[in-house]
């Protein structure tokens, strides 16, 4: 059962994590550049693209890896007997 709900769990929290990528693009950008569309544009360079990426799917990746990685350290810590 806990397995099941960790594969529900995984492109919930993924989906909230690209989410936040996005919304921390959108606040770097008006914060830097006083423009929150700049690094969601494509035309502004390779490093802002580069940039964009590692927000956007790297938020997803850590999103999906909350759920296991969660699961697996209480399972490992949580078990403890003083």
């Amino acid at each position: 059962m806990r397995y099941v709900i960790l594969i529900i769990l995984t492109p919930i929290t993924a989906f909230f994590s690209f989410l936040g990528g996005v919304v921390v693009a959108m606040e770097l950008g008006l914060s830097l550049h006083n423009n929150y569309e700049y690094f969601l544009r494509y035309d502004v360079g390779a490093a802002s693209s580069i940039f964009g990426m590692i927000l956007y799917f790297g938020g997803a990746f850590v999103g999906a890896l909350a759920p296991w990685l969660t699961y697996h350290l209480a399972k490992r810590f949580g078990s403890r007997k003083p």
